[in-house]
């Protein structure tokens, strides 16, 4: 495995209530955009993506607050380096991925 392609994070990441209604279409949506994508055994909601060194987390973050319901979706993450973020589609940060400050 060259550099440019080892996994440099993984994030585990849960939903509510995801744009598909569906946390395999979520999977498969992420996995066409070559994220390796994998669901939390006996969880309906969460899935983990191992993120590689190329791969921006600007660009992971737009996709995944875009796989929110527009109306009500929510998601929280937390990654390997030890942050966490959460994001709503609802109140006055709508749609904006806010870091949790432990």
């Amino acid at each position: 495995m060259t550099k440019e392609n080892h996994v440099e994070r993984q994030y585990l990441i849960e939903f509510n209530r995801n744009k598909f209604d569906s946390i395999n279409k979520v999977v498969a949506h992420l996995r066409s955009l070559d994220y390796d994508v994998s669901v939390v055994p006996n969880h309906l909601t969460a899935i983990v993506i191992k993120k590689r060194a190329d791969q921006k987390f600007s660009e992971l973050k737009n996709e995944l607050i875009g796989l929110l319901n527009p109306k009500k979706g929510s998601l929280i993450i937390g990654s390997s380096s030890g942050k966490q973020w959460f994001c709503s589609m609802k109140g006055n940060r709508a749609g904006e991925l806010v870091e949790i400050e432990a």
